[in-house]
């Protein structure tokens, strides 16, 4: 027994040699360094032997990591969302591995998941109150309220309600950036916990809903456009001060 608890201690011992821990958050798409150093002052070489991406996939490196003092660094740039693995080897005293991990999102931030529930709730609240308050709006009272402001030739005032009155009506682009962020809170949900059956899910719907922003401001803009002609063609049509000398 006392041997046991001896190789389990020699065990446990040659573990601390070669250590990195759990790296940190980085952000996609953007160079970051692993890295991963030699606790006993001993060693001339680790090795990163593979690095296994959030889908599964491994990625088998065996390349030497660059030494800085008794740092070892390996250049890499995440191109997926989620948590990384990698394997790496050394020779401190005997030759020993370890295996340690990073998480990649969008931002690069660790933000703590009881943060991420809370702005999942509050983006809800906010789109079922959207929903809520567009049903109780009186557009047409709103529009003449911003035909008065161009009557009287109050321009910067006209401008900014006529901004307004477009972005809450269109509930098109409303509906999609209120959505936006609740997709991506979901997705680092997804990712931080490692539900590997919606990790494709989500990444997909990241990727379609990034190509809508295009989609959604050249809507928005072709709206605006033709609320102000519209406004233009009822002002000049009922000689609102416009003709005036």
């Amino acid at each position: 027994m006392k041997k046991q608890l001896l190789l389990i201690f020699i065990f446990a011992l040659t573990l601390s040699f070669i250590s990195a821990d759990y790296l940190g958050t980085f952000k996609v798409n953007e160079p970051m360094e692993i890295t991963n150093y030699c606790n006993s002052g001993s060693c001339t070489y680790i090795t990163l032997e593979s690095i296994e991406y959030p889908n599964k996939t491994i990625s088998y490196i065996n390349m030497n990591m660059t030494k800085v003092g008794q740092t070892y660094n390996y250049s890499f740039t995440p191109t997926s969302l989620g948590t990384y693995y990698f394997v790496s080897c050394g020779d401190s005293t005997i030759d020993i591995c370890d295996k340690d991990s990073f998480f990649v999102n969008f931002g690069g931030e660790e933000i703590p998941t009881s943060i991420m529930i809370i702005l999942l709730i509050f983006f809800c609240l906010l789109f079922v109150g959207y929903y809520s308050l567009n049903g109780k709006i009186n557009y047409d009272k709103w529009y003449d309220s911003i035909s008065n402001k161009y009557q009287h030739r109050n321009f910067v005032k006209f401008v900014l309600s006529a901004i307004g009155y477009n972005f809450i009506k269109n509930k098109f682009s409303n509906y999609y950036f209120l959505g936006f962020p609740i997709i991506i809170i979901l997705t680092d949900l997804i990712l931080t916990y490692n539900i590997n059956s919606l990790n494709i899910l989500a990444e997909n719907l990241i990727f379609v809903y990034s190509l809508g922003i295009i989609v959604v401001a050249i809507t928005f803009i072709g709206l605006f456009q033709e609320l102000i002609v519209k406004l233009i063609k009822d002002a000049s049509d009922n000689s609102w001060g416009l003709n005036d000398k």
